[in-house]
């Protein structure tokens, strides 16, 4: 599995915006806010736990920003 290199992921760009003084710590896709997936290679999509253990680890934040998505609207879920 690769990555990108942080500079092209889209928090490294948001990062480089003009006036951005904020270090930007995680930004996950394809994600769901409470429901499981049913397939065994996208078991842990579900950010009802994710979310909690990523502010404690993260802690002391200045700002959290939760986006949500259309993910909780797909015909397999």
């Amino acid at each position: 599995m690769q990555r990108y290199d942080r500079s092209t992921r889209w928090t490294g760009i948001l990062e480089s915006l003009p006036g951005n003084e904020y270090y930007i710590i995680e930004g996950l896709n394809d994600r769901t806010t409470n429901i499981d997936y049913k397939s065994a290679n996208e078991v842990g999509r579900n950010d009802k736990y994710f979310l909690s253990i990523c502010l404690y680890t993260h802690a002391l934040l200045d700002l959290v920003i939760v986006m949500l998505d259309i993910e909780d609207l797909k015909e397999r879920i």
